[in-house]
């Protein structure tokens, strides 16, 4: 129990604000870390499904609700990915060299790319889950709609969990560098693979079609990610894990936004 339980402990409390005890950051727990990051976006799943459940039971306004929704994962995660999403963004408008778009990843100020790439990011998301409350305003529907908004979380933390295991990484220094330095990368393949497969079920449960176009988005996305990842930076970092975590929540829902109408439950 200790061989899984203390991983799972050091994922959560470096991936969620969630206070946990604390463990020894050994080879032994690095090596099965990286299987239950997917827990960690079951959490911020949750988070923003049982918000979802609340804007629509209390009756509080698409507008207000939606606005809360671009909040909810940053107060679980405490920003990380979104941090990692505007550094990627900052880098890849230098059109720099690989190099210098590395230094401009690990310098901790924000740059005007990262700025308004953020603005853009929360503009899409807070109208594409406008569009999801207003059409889970039917208890009916509320049940499916909060099983997406679960799932693709989880999701999109498993993508980055696979790419982990099988993109070498960028940089040999840095957190992810750590991880990966001891992670049992077949382990870590396998545990996310598994995650998205439980996740997009659960997805075609409630809508096929949502389910059909989640799984062709993320492999697009998955593999344009690769690529760019190695071409651009000649590996991954965690701020590029960031950037994919974010992009593929984002075109998740937005995708849920627009294929409203084939949700069943």
């Amino acid at each position: 129990m200790k061989k899984f339980s203390e991983p799972l402990i050091i994922i959560i409390s470096v991936y969620t604000r969630i206070p946990m005890p604390m463990v020894y950051w050994n080879d032994n727990n690095l090596k099965y870390a990286f299987c239950f990051l997917p827990a960690a976006g079951l959490i911020a799943g949750a988070a923003q499904a049982a918000w979802t459940a609340i804007v629509c039971i209390a009756g509080i306004s698409p507008v207000l609700g939606a606005a809360v929704a671009c909040a909810v994962p940053l107060l679980v995660t405490g920003g990380i990915h979104i941090d990692g999403f505007s550094d990627t963004m900052d880098a890849l408008s230098s059109h720099a060299e690989r190099q210098k778009k590395l230094e401009i990843m690990d310098d901790p100020h924000i740059g005007a790319f990262g700025v308004m790439w953020i603005i853009v990011y929360m503009m899409i998301y807070a109208a594409s889950y406008y569009e999801i409350l207003t059409f889970a305003a039917s208890e009916s529907r509320l049940i499916g709609i909060l099983i997406l908004l679960t799932a693709f979380p989880v999701i999109s933390r498993a993508a980055a969990a696979l790419a982990i295991s099988t993109t070498a990484p960028s940089k040999e220094k840095g957190m992810l560098y750590t991880f990966m330095s001891a992670a049992n990368m077949k382990a870590v393949g396998a545990a996310s693979a598994a995650a998205i497969i439980i996740s997009m079920f659960a997805v075609a449960c409630v809508s096929p079609v949502s389910a059909a176009v989640s799984a062709v988005l993320t492999v697009m996305l998955f593999m344009y990610f690769r690529r760019m990842a190695i071409k651009e930076f000649g590996g991954i970092s965690g701020d590029l894990c960031g950037w994919l975590i974010q992009m593929t929540e984002l075109l998740l829902t937005a995708a849920a936004a627009l294929s409203l109408g084939t949700v069943i439950l």
